[in-house]
């Protein structure tokens, strides 16, 4: 079991730079459709065999071992003795600092503590341990000092709120030895000049970008969650979260989703529900997008659907966006013609120019969405930055200045907003926004913005967030969130007609992408896109009666959203 997981952690690291853990499992559904990003098909078959014959010569050693008599209760002392050696060991070890179950860097700790030891506490420890001094008492104390009984004012201006979360976005400026002739990402950099910025201090190396999204849009330091894990995964999945977008919705505030990629991805579209979105647009409710060489989504459409988020309510919005075109894996030599070279040790490297191709892409929507801003006659303030470095075995001596764990953000905004730098962590970065615009309301957006000087600040946040997670629920003060009705898509997608001819079923109606699929009596059809309003399926020689419905589906078949039926061959 062991060398199987250690093949595994070995395949991974070579992928990206966190290495296996147990919610990787948790995480196999995300996994498998985009699998083929990452190993070709030779190689998932190579895998596939190599795995069937482990096991068959396990089962061939198995049958033609000699056979020893069972010694039960002598094989059972042995388990128990075993099993309290390694607890005893492992609690002194915590004990006196030798090992330790908080890792704020997973590759450091890896290489520090032990494959064996870090997987281990992946598997056994998720969730929020109890402070020792947990309490109604401590945490209506913590309430009383950042004054949550208080009278909120008025904020002064209520802009609409966009963040951007980029995907393995970083200035390639920081590089001490990667060079290339032009800046791939010039209007991220030039906002930095004239606008509030500084670096900041995420979760995860190279992955992990739902672990980025969650502190930014809850406030919550994921340290304090078991080893690797994802919340979106565990908590989240039947539980609400105090966010930006309850703490927005307060002040009239709709709150959307946008993300060029599977909306089942990570389960964002049980979790957003949680999290108090009203609509998420996924890649599924998209037109037709170009892709990277790799498959993943260009980001140059994300505007338009911005856009059409803000436009789908008449007051102010909140719009949350993550990009996804400079996700690994990277190209490698051959594998496309590239504007950019960048070169490393005096060699051209093809994944670093393939890399600055795509966050180059990213830097031009982020141009376009800009001007798309400037022209609207409302005010907005703009918020972008990166989730995590790329996974390209970059090392803190790599870097110019700041760590791998640590991206850049930059606040940008229509209206006069006096430039302020300051170095964030990402679950502060919502409450230093909402600070800028004299917003104050929310449990967590008020110890950040009145107690990170207190030098009981860390504290705290920890109480925070057991009890609204895991406790009593104290901070909440008996009204806790809930679950929003999460609308996929702007608009609705309906069915018009159906017509059977000539062996061919045509669908028409409104709203239809790429990734609508017609099913029939319930069982997904091969479903041709023709435009908006049409859909074909070919081949089809089902006899009436029979009921149709288009749903939205992506490349894990799971249905995100269908339309009522239309039953074909039956009276009305």
């Amino acid at each position: 079991v062991w060398l199987g997981l250690g093949g595994g952690d070995c395949i991974i690291l070579y992928n990206r730079s966190t290495p296996l853990t147990m919610v990787d499992f948790q995480l196999l559904g995300s996994v498998w459709p985009v699998l083929e990003v990452y190993l070709r098909p030779w190689q998932m078959v190579l895998a596939g065999v190599a795995a069937a014959l482990l096991v068959a010569l396990i089962l061939f050693w198995g049958f033609r071992a000699k056979k020893y008599p069972r010694l039960s209760r002598e094989g059972l002392f042995a388990l128990l003795i075993s099993a309290l050696l390694l607890w005893g060991g492992w609690q002194l070890g915590l004990e006196t600092g030798a090992l330790t179950d908080v890792y704020p860097n997973l590759p450091d700790a890896f290489r520090s503590y032990g494959f064996v030891t870090c997987f281990s506490s992946s598997a056994v420890g998720q969730g929020i341990d109890q402070p020792a001094d947990y309490s109604q008492a401590s945490v209506e104390s913590i309430l009383r000092e950042i004054h949550v009984s208080g009278q909120e004012s008025e904020p002064a201006r209520k802009p609409n709120i966009l963040f951007v979360q980029l995907e393995s976005f970083i200035d390639v400026g920081r590089l001490r030895n990667v060079q290339t002739a032009k800046d791939p990402t010039p209007v991220f950099n030039s906002l930095k000049k004239t606008c509030s910025a500084g670096l900041l201090t995420v979760p995860s190396i190279g992955a992990g970008t739902a672990n980025t999204e969650f502190e930014v849009l809850t406030g919550m330091d994921r340290l304090y969650f078991g080893t690797g894990e994802y919340p979106y995964k565990t908590v989240l999945q039947d539980h609400t979260c105090e966010s930006l977008c309850y703490v927005l919705r307060e002040l009239g505030y709709q709150s959307h989703a946008v993300h060029n990629h599977y909306g089942t991805f990570y389960d964002r579209d049980l979790v957003y529900s949680h999290l108090g979105f009203n609509t998420f647009t996924s890649l599924e409710y998209m037109g037709p997008t170009g892709k990277t060489p790799r498959g993943w989504a260009l980001d140059e459409t994300l505007t338009d659907y911005v856009e059409q988020a803000m436009d789908s309510t008449p007051g102010v919005d909140f719009v949350y966006t993550v990009t996804v075109q400079g996700h690994g894996k990277y190209a490698s030599d051959g594998e496309a013609e590239l504007p950019f070279t960048a070169v490393t040790d005096e060699e051209v490297s093809a994944e670093w120019s393939y890399y600055m191709t795509q966050i180059h892409g990213t830097d031009r929507f982020v141009g376009d969405l800009i001007e798309a801003l400037e022209a609207r006659e409302e005010p907005c303030v703009l918020v972008l930055f990166g989730d995590h470095i790329p996974s390209l075995g970059i090392e803190d001596e790599d870097l110019n200045f700041g760590t791998t764990l640590q991206t850049e953000y930059v606040i940008w905004s229509n209206f006069d907003l006096e430039k302020q730098d300051r170095n964030l962590f990402s679950w502060q970065l919502g409450s230093w926004v909402l600070e800028r615009l004299g917003i104050e309301n929310g449990v967590m957006n008020k110890l950040h913005q009145r107690y990170r000087d207190n030098p009981h600040y860390r504290e705290a946040l920890e109480t925070l967030e057991y009890d609204l997670l895991y406790g009593d629920q104290t901070a909440y003060g008996g009204s806790v969130p809930e679950p929003t009705v999460l609308h996929m898509g702007i608009g609705e997608i309906e069915l018009g007609a159906v017509s059977v001819q000539a062996n061919r079923l045509t669908v028409t109606g409104q709203g239809f992408t790429p990734w609508s699929t017609v099913l029939v009596d319930g069982k997904p059809q091969k479903t041709r896109y023709l435009n908006q309003g049409t859909l074909l399926v070919t081949e089809f020689d089902q006899e009436e009666p029979f009921t149709v419905t288009v749903a939205q589906m992506g490349k894990d078949k799971a249905i995100l959203s269908e339309t009522a039926e239309y039953r074909c061959g039956e009276e009305n």
